[in-house]
């Protein structure tokens, strides 16, 4: 379901951007040194993970996930690719 979410999450703002295409986000299975941590904004405490994702797509949407982030709250960190 992680997947679906993170696709969804990339597909608005593909459609903020006026990019159309197929893509499909998901976590990169075969990769297990991935590691949770907990950050903090204001008061609010977020559990975020840091683990490998792969971008499925054409290279116009791709690039839009490297320099937007995939998931919510990119502009603090979260969501943003490394």
């Amino acid at each position: 379901i992680t997947s679906e979410l993170l696709t969804h999450s990339l597909q608005r703002k593909m459609d903020a951007a006026g990019i159309s295409g197929d893509v499909r986000v998901s976590f990169a299975d075969n990769i297990k040194n991935w590691r949770q941590k907990s950050y903090r904004i204001d008061t609010v405490h977020n559990k975020v993970s840091h683990h490998p994702i792969i971008v499925q797509g054409k290279q116009e949407i791709v690039e839009l996930a490297w320099v937007a982030g995939v998931g919510d709250c990119t502009g603090t960190g979260f969501g943003s690719l490394l």
